[in-house]
């Protein structure tokens, strides 16, 4: 190995680990936990519609064993499926104008009905 190159990669680290160093933020600093006006709200919506047991509701769980069921109509045909549909709708778009978005949605389909969750976050 020639000699001006080795002084040079020399050079060049010694010159890296300042930089480093004089850094004000490493990337092992240590942060403190989240605090409540920076921490990550996370809330989610389950629709239940089940049509063979003649029930249908909504559930908001919020955490810290808050939780809020909102009744839906017993399915009896399309207007009370798209009524129970506009009330989810309703929800959603309040909670949007709080500031939560969607990040996740599932649906499971039942032969009897149908589950919807979705999970927002803030």
């Amino acid at each position: 190995m020639k000699k001006p190159f080795l002084i040079s990669a020399i050079a060049l680290t010694a010159i890296l680990v300042l930089v480093g160093h004089s850094n004000t933020s490493s990337s092992f600093a240590q942060t403190s936990a989240p605090t409540e006006s920076r921490a990550s709200k996370t809330v989610i919506v389950k629709s239940t519609q089940i049509i063979s047991k003649g029930y249908s509701f909504i559930r908001i769980y919020y955490g810290d064993n808050k939780t809020e069921k909102i009744e839906l109509e017993k399915i009896s045909g399309i207007e009370s499926e798209e009524n129970n549909f506009n009330k989810i709708v309703t929800v959603l778009n309040k909670l949007n104008s709080e500031g939560y978005e969607i990040v996740s949605s599932t649906e499971l389909g039942l032969s009897g009905g149908n589950v919807s969750t979705f999970v927002l976050k803030k």
